[in-house]
């Protein structure tokens, strides 16, 4: 007979049996997706006003920059209100309005997680589509704008409007801009896919039960 012992290697599972302690990572995870989700709904609720008002916080700009002597170096801001042309469309609109309300699914999702609550799964997946559907939505929308933007700066080259945007560089990188910050907001829902997609991992798996008090 052989001196060795013939258990086989345990598993992560029977590890955890031995060891009596839930796994780490709902807690890591969960904490990450809040802190990640407080920072969307702030500066998505920041660009979302900023994309709505654009053309009258653009105006309004101008007329300061008119009554306190001019640009001083910098672009010359029109008074006059700022064509459609130039403005996001709706596409742009929507895209950062769906924003937000995957931030905060994305913070139910981490208080979920952090509490080992089966939920938490199926929410960071709800909110990987949500991600997903503003990312595409905001694409399609840079997209029409660069191309209504271009045209409307090649059909109107004396208008004021025109050459404050030829000024900064035109309005041919729109989509490209729009593609880089597409790929660093795209970072966090691609692991929450593989993790909880593709891996299949459970927070509430290992966590302690509490018996109800008699």
């Amino acid at each position: 007979m052989s001196q060795y012992p013939t258990d086989p290697v345990p598993s992560m599972t029977s590890d955890f049996q031995l060891s009596g302690e839930p796994p780490a990572w709902p807690k890591v995870v969960g904490i990450i997706s809040i802190v990640l989700s407080a920072l969307g709904v702030i500066c998505g609720l920041c660009g979302a006003v900023f994309i709505l008002g654009m053309s009258s916080f653009m105006q309004k700009f101008g007329e300061m920059q008119a009554q306190g002597g001019g640009a001083r170096g910098g672009p010359v801001i029109p008074t006059t209100p700022m064509p459609v042309e130039l403005a996001p469309g709706v596409l742009s609109v929507v895209s950062v309005i769906v924003g937000p309300i995957g931030s905060i699914v994305l913070l139910i999702a981490g208080i979920a997680t952090v509490r080992r609550v089966a939920s938490g799964r199926m929410l960071h997946l709800a909110y990987v589509g949500i991600s997903v559907l503003a990312i595409v939505i905001g694409l399609i929308g840079a997209y029409q704008y660069q191309s209504t933007g271009v045209a409307f700066l090649a059909a109107h080259p004396d208008d004021p409007w025109s050459k404050m945007f030829a000024a900064q560089g035109g309005m041919g990188r729109q989509f490209l801009q729009s593609m880089a910050i597409s790929c660093v907001t795209a970072i966090y829902p691609i692991f929450c896919l593989v993790w909880f997609g593709v891996m299949g991992k459970r927070p509430e798996v290992g966590a302690v039960i509490q018996e109800p008090l008699v």
